[in-house]
């Protein structure tokens, strides 16, 4: 991929992004929005594909590409699940209806030539992936929402997690339940997974308890996996089975030995909000995590240790982490309606872009105004290119952030498209952009400045905080 060395920003969603993912191929990214759209990007440039993917009227809660790359599927809270070309981003054929209430997680089959989908009307559903036809009856069982859903590595069984507390096996040729309920769970089902040789399941749940799961037999190995003090609320393999990461509201990311069920380390404690999404790298030798602390960290999966800081830029939850196919880049969608691209590798961008959608739906780039330089080492912050408009008295706009450069070059003062708020250190709002002056607005990180009246700003006798009062000029008598 032809990345630019630098994180980007894909605006365009109205509300919050709920579901991110890149294509196996690594050619595009998809992200689902409670704004009732899905949006294609160009994984190499982090331009649009298209228009918005528009259909849906109601959140779209899931979102997932064919194993093949050439198709998306989504469901919504509207009941239905749509069909899009990944190349064009034009719908395929009609909603596949049948589902009586919102449709919660949907999953191709690894052939690319089914899709399956759990809803709150306690259902899961097959359907033939080249017709949109549902395959057969409804799966029955469950007797409240299903919240999770998947196929195993080699297409035979399905996986589903529910609010009844229980996890099922399906057989995917006949629709028919494998055995009994999986029964050990005492609260809802938040995630489940297969393990890649399909030989076992692992299943989290707001009992705060991770599970693992004969897959042939539906019996529990083991105890369950203990150490959570919250809802647990994203669970997955590594890529060569022997590890399970979780993730959790108690703030907490856990490793565990697959093998044992026992924990590999201590606790990976760095967020300070609910963990939402979890994700091992392709390799396997990194995590990626999401959080309602608005921000995205990487951790070693070896160590459990967290590799650099952590990623800032979002200035709301973040509710879904992805690494792209080779590992190279993260993308993250958050409740405030952005999809951010990160450099998996080096962490610290030199520069930062934005990929917007104006008003009027013509796609602009912007720079993001995120202090990148001209910080702690020359005690001064600037959004001019003038040099008399610096603001030289930094110490309580950044009292609080650490005085280590590294550490400041990775926490950015962030303008908020949508809100006008330019977010400084720990997230303290500094002053707001009317409308008419966000885009574009002068960063230190341009490097090029083309005359575009872009809005520059003069600190020079700014003042933040209990000094406020300093700002007023002392009359002349």
């Amino acid at each position: 991929m032809n990345w630019p060395a630098a994180q980007t920003v894909l605006r365009g969603h109205t509300w919050s992004v709920s579901s991110v993912s890149f294509s196996p191929d690594g050619t595009r990214i998809v992200s689902g929005s409670g704004d009732s759209t899905v949006r294609l990007w160009d994984a190499a440039t982090g331009q649009p594909v298209g228009e918005p993917l528009r259909g849906h009227t109601k959140s779209v809660n899931s979102i997932s590409f064919s194993p093949d790359s050439t198709r998306v599927v989504s469901c919504s809270s509207d009941s239905t699940i749509r069909l899009w070309d990944a190349a064009t981003g034009q719908l395929i054929g009609e909603p596949l209806r049948g589902h009586t209430k919102s449709v919660n997680s949907v999953s191709f089959s690894p052939d690319s030539t089914r899709i399956v989908s759990g809803s709150s009307d306690c259902t899961v559903r097959m359907w033939d992936a080249a017709t949109g036809q549902p395959i057969g009856e409804p799966l029955r069982g469950h007797i409240k929402s299903v919240n999770s859903v998947s196929f195993s590595l080699d297409g035979t069984r399905i996986i589903s997690g529910s609010s009844d507390c229980t996890v099922r096996l399906w057989d995917a040729e006949t629709g028919q339940p494998i055995g009994e309920p999986f029964r050990g769970h005492t609260k809802s089902v938040n995630s489940v997974w297969f393990s890649p040789d399909g030989t076992r399941i692992v299943s989290g749940s707001r009992d705060f308890t991770v599970r693992l799961w004969d897959a042939a037999t539906g019996q529990p190995i083991g105890e369950p996996l203990r150490g959570h003090t919250k809802s647990v609320n994203s669970v997955s393999f590594s890529p060569d089975g022997t590890r399970i990461v979780s993730g959790s509201s108690d703030c907490t990311v856990w490793l565990w030995d697959a093998a044992t069920g026992q924990p590999v380390g201590e606790p990976l404690w760095g967020h300070t909000s609910s963990v939402s999404s979890v994700s091992f790298s392709p390799d396997g030798t990194r995590i990626v995590s999401g959080s309602r602390d608005f921000t995205v960290r990487l951790w070693d999966a070896a160590t459990g240790q967290p590799i650099g800081e952590p990623l800032r830029g979002h200035t709301d939850e973040v509710n879904s982490v992805s690494f792209s196919p080779d590992g190279t880049r993260i993308v993250s969608g958050s409740v405030d309606c952005t999809v951010w691209l990160w450099d998996a590798v080096t962490r610290q961008p030199s520069e930062q872009r934005v990929v917007s959608y104006s008003p009027d739906e013509h796609c602009t780039i912007e720079p993001t105004t995120t202090m990148k330089s001209n910080t702690w080492k020359n005690h001064f912050v600037s959004f001019s290119s003038n040099s008399t408009h610096v603001l030289c008295n930094t110490f309580e706009v950044t009292e609080g952030a650490s005085r280590d450069d590294n550490e400041f070059n990775s926490t950015p003062f962030v303008l908020n498209g949508d809100s006008g708020w330019m977010a400084g250190p720990n997230h303290r709002l500094l002053f707001w952009v009317p409308p008419a002056s966000r885009h574009p607005f002068y960063s230190p990180g341009t490097t090029l400045v083309i005359p575009r009246r872009a809005s520059e700003l003069d600190l020079s006798r700014m003042t933040h905080g209990q000094h406020w009062q300093k700002c007023r000029e002392e009359r002349v008598s």
